[in-house]
């Protein structure tokens, strides 16, 4: 289940709606943030370039009762020289942000209500292949794959008190015993 917004909600409703992706990499050399569309989407402060028939996405499908895809790959089709340059980046582990939204029309970029999240992951592997885009045609692609979950980078946190979960959830109190924590490593209950 996912936060929706209404305009976005009422627009899944009536045949006929157009879905874009919105992509967030966080590149070595700076975020890039495009979009399965034409021309450019402004969204979140942010300017969201389009790839149209440029650039593609492999999604497992999702099943009820399952949780969000655990891998991805995302594709750009591009010349050698330049997809060379970018599979020397040091691209393993940056995190990747992918929404789904509506356009008002095919391969638009005015989007109807508010993108949603599709997955959150990091960079699993980049490579190179060839795409055939027409009958007996084919053109190099490079190819990002995307797993889903915390990347290595993300720092562990060694505690979280009550406070930190009421921060989040004033009424829960779940971690209320916490406290006595400390006490037990000072003074270990003893087994009679």
């Amino acid at each position: 289940m996912r936060d929706i917004h209404a305009d976005t909600y009422a627009a899944l409703q009536v045949d006929g709606f157009h879905p874009v992706l919105l992509v967030h990499i966080d590149w070595p050399d700076g975020a890039v943030r495009a979009h399965t569309g034409g021309g450019a989407i402004s969204w979140d402060g942010e300017t969201w370039s389009g790839v149209g028939d440029f650039g593609g996405a492999d999604i497992p499908d999702e099943v009820s009762g399952t949780a969000v895809p655990a891998e991805m790959t995302l594709s750009l089709l591009g010349d050698l020289d330049r997809i060379f340059a970018e599979m020397d980046q040091p691209a393993r582990n940056r995190d990747v942000d992918v929404y789904f939204g509506l356009v008002t029309e095919r391969q638009g970029n005015v989007l109807i209500g508010g993108p949603v999240p599709l997955m959150i992951g990091y960079v699993d592997s980049n490579e190179m292949d060839y795409r055939e885009v027409e009958e007996g045609v084919t053109v190099p692609a490079f190819t990002l794959g995307v797993n889903s979950g915390p990347s290595v980078r993300t720092a562990l946190s060694a505690t979280h008190s009550s406070e930190d979960q009421q921060a989040t959830f004033a009424t829960d109190t779940i971690f209320r015993h916490t406290v006595y924590n400390e006490t037990d490593k000072v003074n270990p209950p003893i087994f009679p």
